[in-house]
């Protein structure tokens, strides 16, 4: 809703950014090696999120408008920004480098498929078959 904000005490959707404590391994759960045993910790205990199933039943539920049935979840979304003129600085870099990067490949791609073609026609034209090598190329994250 454009305009709706909460403040920190309503409702629980502020609760997924409370810290939240770890278990820790105790001293003397250790294996042969030294090295702590790592309980199995289900994922929607170890994930930072908060959940209601109902949300008519939870009375901590902030409503904008009228209430509806069903569930409700939040996740934080955490990412990096250019707030700062360091970070715009980092994130120009970053985008030169995978440029010439891509260029490199791509030059390298070129060459390699002129000297395929001039194999095939030299083969070829001496009868003898031709097959082009299996060649994977590497990929540059954009």
């Amino acid at each position: 809703m454009v305009g709706a904000t909460l403040e920190p005490d309503q409702g629980i959707t502020h609760e997924v950014f409370a810290e939240r404590s770890v278990p820790e391994v105790a001293e003397g759960d250790e294996d042969a090696e030294g090295e702590a045993d790592k309980p199995e910790v289900d994922i929607l205990e170890s994930f930072k999120h908060v959940y209601v199933k109902e949300v008519v039943r939870e009375p901590k539920m902030h409503y904008q408008k009228v209430p509806r049935l069903g569930s409700y979840m939040a996740v934080p979304l955490v990412y990096n920004n250019c707030l700062s003129d360091k970070a715009l600085d980092a994130a120009v870099d970053d985008h030169v480098d995978v440029t010439r990067r891509r260029d490199e490949i791509f030059k390298e791609k070129a060459i390699y498929d002129e000297e395929q073609a001039a194999l095939k026609e030299s083969k070829v034209s001496a009868g003898e078959p031709y097959e082009e090598e299996d060649r994977t190329w590497p990929e540059v994250e954009f």
